[in-house]
């Protein structure tokens, strides 16, 4: 019997990350003689129409708003007097507003497309209204876990251990939510997967080169991802600079867009490839809609994260592509990069340490295109999408059965 599984996109900042190509893949890749997916987002983007293409029924609904009270330009006194009252009566109509009504909402929608599994993108942090209205209607809900946090507050842990599955996308991020006392039968690492066939290559190399001003020769690296300061950007760029005293001529692909509560970060950017004189040397590509026209001109992909990356998504690009990896020494990259095989690692947020690991690579033509097929034949072995799909699907199977 046909099984419907609704999916929620929780983002709403407006940018496309790794989480809406996870999605993407997913869904598309289901066996569709079994499952009928419906995806839901909160907000317009590109990958609805991405999935609209592919036949995948897709629906936008408008996320609530906060309340927001505040008392004016009152005296300190008054302003002390009623401030606590002002923050009950926010926090009380906040928890209606985002939680209750919602939940409310979702309950009628699962009734209404007679929805058999909930399958929540994200984190046990968020979608807590989808959770409820799931276990309201003694559907089976499970959520991916997509994120390395520091915090899971009530209801993360109350409704984490009552869901079907959690679903981490790396050991890294499994050992994470352990280390913080959340650690549920019901959790299991499935690695995100990737298919080679979709990193297709639709612009020539040298009409990029042309657009980009790169020359034939020029070592050409790239990160990819939207430019916010946890991913690293900064310390690329500064490696750069001491890179620059031996490769002269090296270009470095900045590619992916900004929000806007990441401009500042983006200016900071800006102003330091200015005070490195490194205008000709870096390049901002902005958002692109085909990826692989950019990776393939680069001769080393980097992943630069500061912070303990989930996955890393973006290095299964490079390796469908052939390209050699070199990765922030933290979270998943571990897994994902065989140190010294695929790629090489380095210590995060240090630039001498990352220009050391881009000229031990750049400095031998040999090393580097082994390094790149070895990472090809990785993917296909680990991190192929049909590996994610079948481990995915068993999930799904044993909510039939126990249903």
């Amino acid at each position: 019997m046909m099984k419907n599984i609704l999916y929620c996109e929780h983002n709403v900042d407006g940018t496309i990350g790794g989480s809406y190509y996870s999605l993407f893949y997913l869904v598309t890749g289901l066996d569709k003689t079994t499952y009928r997916p419906l995806v839901v987002f909160y907000t317009n983007n590109m990958m609805v129409g991405k999935l609209k293409e592919a036949g995948i029924e897709t629906m936008v609904i408008d996320p609530p708003a906060p309340v927001s009270l505040s008392w004016g330009s009152s005296g300190k006194e008054r302003k002390g007097m009623f401030a606590a009252i002002l923050k009950v009566i926010r926090k009380t109509a906040n928890f209606y507003k985002l939680f209750l009504v919602p939940t409310v909402r979702n309950y009628f929608l699962l009734g209404r497309h007679r929805i058999d599994i909930v399958h929540l993108n994200n984190s046990v942090l968020h979608n807590h209204d989808w959770m409820l209205a799931a276990m309201l209607r003694n559907i089976p809900c499970i959520t991916h876990e997509r994120g390395i946090n520091n915090d899971f507050p009530f209801l993360a842990r109350f409704f984490g251990k009552r869901l079907r599955a959690v679903i981490c996308i790396s050991d890294a991020v499994k050992q994470n939510m352990r280390a913080h006392g959340v650690d549920y039968e019901n959790m299991v690492t499935i690695h995100n997967g990737f298919d080679p066939d979709t990193a297709v290559v639709r612009t020539p190399p040298g009409v990029i080169r042309e657009r980009l001003g790169i020359r034939e020769g020029d070592l050409t690296l790239g990160i990819v991802g939207n430019i916010k300061e946890w991913k690293g950007q900064e310390t690329v760029v500064r490696s750069i600079g001491i890179l620059r005293k031996t490769f002269p001529n090296v270009k470095c692909l900045l590619v992916g867009d900004t929000s806007e509560g990441d401009r500042h970060y983006e200016k900071r950017i800006r102003d330091l490839i200015d005070r490195m004189d490194l205008a000709r040397n870096i390049i901002f590509t902005g958002f692109q809609k085909n990826v692989p026209d950019f990776i393939n001109v680069m001769d080393i992909l980097i992943h630069a994260s500061i912070e303990p990356e989930p996955f890393g998504r973006v290095l299964l690009e490079g390796m469908a592509l052939k390209k050699p990896l070199i990765g922030a020494d933290g979270g998943a990259v571990p897994e994902i990069v065989e140190e010294g095989v695929s790629g090489l690692t380095f210590t995060p947020s240090d630039p001498e340490s990352l220009a050391a690991a881009i000229f031990s690579i750049a400095s031998d033509r040999g090393l580097m295109k082994r390094m790149g097929e070895t990472g090809y034949l990785r993917l296909m072995e680990r991190f192929h999408i049909r590996q994610n799909l079948k481990a995915t699907e068993r999930i799904y199977e044993r909510q039939t059965v126990n249903a």
